[in-house]
């Protein structure tokens, strides 16, 4: 329902200097930009002008035609976002991306309260898992010896992808498990704490991976401008080596660091609707949690803490997904007792720490519910009068046309009946059809829309690292959200 009409806008030139969309870099192969938040990547829904790219090929027609989409990143998100040019590059970058030895990805978020301090009493401590083989260091520290142990055996991450670690001859607690599937994983539900390099602090606690904050730019290393768009990508990925986390010249600071480990199950609750939950599913039914729409799936995310702000009650976090779960981040981060602060599908509040604009959303609410009062007092289903469909009177589902409720069968019926005019512009047949528009009675929106929407949530995605098929490091990383203050 948010449309950019380009038919109406400037020149070309003036258009493509105003860099609507930032690109990082660019080859023959990628185009990689940092994404500004409530945009989709392509076309959808309500969103046919205003996505990724569509605008990406205004600012450069030579790309009109060859974007391909290489991995999700939800609209509401910001940050790095790769998008091939052909079909071929898509395909054999998306295969390195879904492939999780493959690709390491770092967000930050801002979240309520102190975290990880608020996370649920009855979330279980995960115990790291001896074994007397000698093992190489897995991805999250597994096979490092815990400090201070004087055990002299290997201690493993209990987890692997968000599943428990099951090796003969180890003791794994079975309250930990998650609801089983069908291919017999088992989707583990707890955490457990590392520091930088991976080992294992089975004495850590909550409080010590609040007070391990570290200053951003000394646990993302010393690049001054904390961005990348280099000349030559093999010379300059090579450079930055010594910028990365897993760089010596940071092994003091890593050390230091504390993260915080959750193995937490998600799962779609409503295609239809776009509504994931996530959390323990012991009372779904064994065909409910086997179903293959609504299933159970493993998900893990590592957590690090940046900074704290005692005005707003909030803290910047890094985030690393394992797996890569639908809204696994916010979902995570929920069920922790620490939501995205202005997230407001998943805890937080659309205008957080905004009394002044949760105000103003709040009046445009009840002006944008007016509205639906009007149209219900109309008898529902009648005639329409002309070609338009914001002339028939359809009953709307209360507070319709404050909040994102779908489209009923009346709505839909009532807009398959319209017919695009000869010479009639795309654009004026998407307004003319639009069922949000309806709902408005044709009122004046933007400023309310404005106000009860979204302007983006405080996640995004800084860093993507991704191994190709050479084994080549493709390093990819974006300036900083303008919500987030370098210590």
């Amino acid at each position: 329902s948010s449309l950019v009409d380009f038919e109406r806008t400037q020149k070309k030139e003036e258009l493509k200097s105003s860099a609507l969309i930032k690109v990082i870099y660019e080859d023959n192969d990628v185009i990689v930009v940092d994404k500004p938040a409530t945009l989709p990547i392509h076309p959808c829904g309500g969103y046919n002008f205003n996505s990724l790219f569509h605008i990406l090929a205004e600012q450069d027609p030579n790309l009109k035609g060859r974007l391909h989409t290489v991995h999700r990143l939800d609209r509401l998100t910001s940050g790095v976002t790769i998008v091939a040019k052909s079909t071929h590059v898509a395909k054999s970058l998306g295969k390195c991306i879904s492939d999780r030895e493959h690709c390491h990805k770092t967000y930050i978020a801002r979240v309520k309260g102190r975290f990880p301090l608020g996370i649920p009493t009855k979330l279980s401590r995960l115990s790291a898992i001896c074994r007397k083989e000698d093992s190489k260091d897995g991805l999250g520290g597994g096979g490092t010896e815990d400090a201070g142990s004087s055990c002299d055996q290997q201690k493993q991450a209990p987890c692997q992808f968000g599943e428990l670690v099951d090796i003969p001859g180890s003791l794994v607690n079975e309250s930990s498990r998650g609801k089983g599937n069908k291919n017999n994983t088992t989707p583990a539900l707890g955490f457990w704490i590392t520091d930088g390099l991976g080992i294992i602090h089975g004495d850590a606690t909550v409080s010590d991976v609040f007070e391990s904050r570290q200053n951003m730019k000394k646990l993302l290393g010393q690049d001054k401008s904390l961005t990348h768009q280099p000349e030559d990508l093999e010379t300059n990925m090579e450079g930055r080596q010594t910028n990365d986390l897993t760089s010596s010249t940071n092994a003091e600071v890593r050390s230091e660091q504390r993260w915080f480990h959750l193995a937490c199950p998600c799962r779609v609750a409503s295609h239809k609707n776009g509504i994931c939950e996530a959390g323990d599913f012991s009372h779904l039914s064994k065909s409910e949690a086997e179903d293959k729409k609504f299933g159970i799936k493993a998900a893990q995310t590592s957590f690090a803490v940046i900074d704290y702000d005692t005005e707003t009650d909030s803290t910047i976090v890094l985030a690393k997904p394992v797996t890569g779960r639908t809204h696994q981040i916010r979902l995570h981060l929920e069920y922790l007792g620490h939501p995205i602060a202005n997230d407001p599908n998943y805890g937080g509040d659309i205008w957080y720490g905004d009394p002044a604009g949760a105000a103003a959303c709040q009046d445009a609410k009840e002006k944008m519910d007016e509205m639906d009062l009007m149209a219900g007092s109309q008898e529902p289903g009648c005639k329409i009068a002309t070609n338009t469909l914001s002339s028939s009177f359809v009953q709307r589902p209360k507070d319709a046309t404050s909040t994102d409720v779908p489209a009923t069968e009346a709505e839909v019926q009532n807009a398959a009946l319209q017919v695009r005019d000869k010479g009639e512009t795309l654009l004026s047949f998407i307004k003319k059809t639009c069922v949000w528009c309806a709902r408005s009675r044709g009122g004046d929106r933007v400023l309310f829309e404005f106000l009860v929407r979204s302007q983006g949530i405080w996640l995004h995605a800084f860093e993507y690292k991704v191994i190709g098929g050479n084994g080549e490091l493709l390093k990819y990383r974006s300036d900083p959200p303008t919500w987030i203050c370098l210590r």
